[in-house]
């Protein structure tokens, strides 16, 4: 197909992006079971932008991102460890005037423990972490982008936090049933104790099972599973100002069968959002709603060569 033939065009806003950056990592042993674990990023960031006719440049050089970590074998099957890493991130949040927020800066830290269980047939982990964060953009309420409608200005704000844990079980149950689980909270605060990036929800929980069946039946495997998210909301605008919209907690449960013919064919079906639960997963951006993926069932075949 032909190049369309453009008329005059005139962008009010455009960017260019360069990013290069470079890290070095050491790792020490301490002792038989104790690790050390060194770390630095060298970061450049470089932005030319032109809007609405203003040109304008951001430039961050030489940014170190230094890491750490420390791991202690408890014995063959299980460890410890404790982490610690800087954060320079940037971000494409805009003040009114159509510029853009500072990256956001902070320190991270994580405890955790992992473990082999059941004769090495399943792994479990365990993770407390925490997120120090500033220069974070925070929506300023009914105020729009200048020459952007419907797109919120931000403002920089220091003190934020996000505190959590992660729990996670992946692996082989028993002969034939294999299971994956993991449950997540992360719970983010400003400075002021108020909820912050409620675009995405405090709590998440997936599992999901199958279970090969024994003997004369070796070849069909069963398996369903579900994910539960805890409620999200966010400020967009609308033509009557500012509105909240969100979300409430939902669940989807999913199902699926598979029969292997021999070592090469096997067939496999697939049922998605069985109970055709109605929700929403993504929403505000924009002013708009994107709606969750309905019941659907997906049959294939595979010849594994």
């Amino acid at each position: 197909m032909a190049k369309p033939r453009w008329g005059a065009f005139n962008s009010s806003d455009k960017m260019q992006v360069t990013q290069s950056g470079g890290y070095m990592v050491s790792r020490f042993s301490l002792s038989d079971p104790l690790n050390l674990i060194l770390g630095v990023r060298l970061s450049d960031w470089e932005l030319d932008q032109t809007y609405y006719g203003t040109e304008r440049q951001y430039r961050y050089s030489n940014e170190l991102t230094p890491y750490a970590g420390i791991i202690y074998d408890i014995n063959d099957y299980a460890s410890v460890y404790a982490s610690y890493t800087e954060i320079f991130q940037s971000q494409n949040a805009r003040r009114e005037d159509g510029s853009l927020l500072d990256p956001i800066q902070g320190r991270s830290y994580e405890l955790g423990a992992k473990a082999t269980l059941l004769n090495g047939q399943l792994d479990s982990s365990i993770a407390l972490f925490r997120t120090d964060q500033n220069n974070v953009a925070e929506a300023i309420p009914g105020v729009d982008v200048i020459g952007q409608p419907g797109t919120s200005a931000h403002r920089s704000v220091d003190g934020n936090q996000v505190n959590g844990v992660e729990v996670e079980l992946i692996g082989e149950v028993a002969t034939g049933w294999n299971l994956s689980a993991s449950y997540t909270l992360a719970n983010a605060e400003n400075a002021d104790g108020k909820r912050t990036n409620t675009s995405h929800p405090r709590q998440q929980i997936k599992l999901f099972t199958t279970y090969q069946l024994p003997g004369a039946w070796s070849g069909l495997t069963l398996g369903g599973g579900a994910r539960w998210q805890s409620d999200i909301w966010r400020n967009t605008s609308s033509p009557n100002g500012q509105v909240k919209v969100g979300q409430d907690a939902y669940a989807v449960a999913d199902l699926m069968a598979r029969y292997r013919f021999n070592d090469q064919l096997s067939a496999q079906l697939n049922i998605n959002n069985v109970f055709d639960k109605d929700y929403y997963e993504q929403i505000g951006f924009y002013s708009q709603y994107w709606i969750g993926e309905p019941r659907s069932a997906v049959m294939s075949i595979n010849w594994d060569w």
